[in-house]
């Protein structure tokens, strides 16, 4: 990944992120975090600042194609620490496999445990695409078996200590 200055035009500096092709990245909207996620089957969490640190590294079970940081990370009350992730068996594999083992699952993760919370089903093939809702309440997703699926997360989302 490389970090460039937009006016100048000039690198400013480069990531050594991935072990595989870079898939997504994705900034929070104060752009203090930045999330990458590569077919290596990680995602991995950066600051922005002008060190351009590796804050946490998350391992998972499948190739990933998007990942995407809660906007309710920086909350002032009840902030979600949270990631969402999502992927999965690659499309000319899908026809070998059940839906369930092709992990394309969106998943669900503490971002300062590195902790998996959970996973929401929804896609027959590979998920391309997520996006969280600007006010945290649900999110949104697109995959190669050419659905759209909107997600809202219920009130145990908000009320559970399991989602702290």
């Amino acid at each position: 990944i490389i970090i460039w200055d937009a006016v100048k035009g000039t690198k400013v500096h480069q990531l050594d992120a991935h072990k595989g092709p870079v898939t997504s990245i994705n900034f929070t909207e104060d752009r203090m975090l930045m999330i990458s996620c590569s077919k290596d089957m990680t995602a991995k969490l950066w600051t922005m600042d002008d060190e351009y640190q590796l804050v946490r590294s998350f391992e998972t079970d499948r190739p990933l194609n998007d990942a995407a940081i809660s906007p309710l990370y920086n909350a002032e009350k009840d902030p979600k620490y949270h990631i969402l992730m999502g992927g999965g068996q690659d499309a000319k594999d899908v026809t070998t496999t059940a839906g369930s083992s092709g992990k394309f699952e969106a998943i669900l993760w503490n971002m300062v445990f590195g902790e998996e919370i959970g996973s929401v089903k929804g896609h027959f093939g590979p998920m391309n695409t997520l996006a969280w809702r600007r006010d945290g309440k649900g999110f949104v997703t697109g995959g190669e078996d050419g659905y759209v699926r909107v997600h809202h997360w219920d009130k145990d989302y908000f009320t559970s200590k399991k989602f702290e």
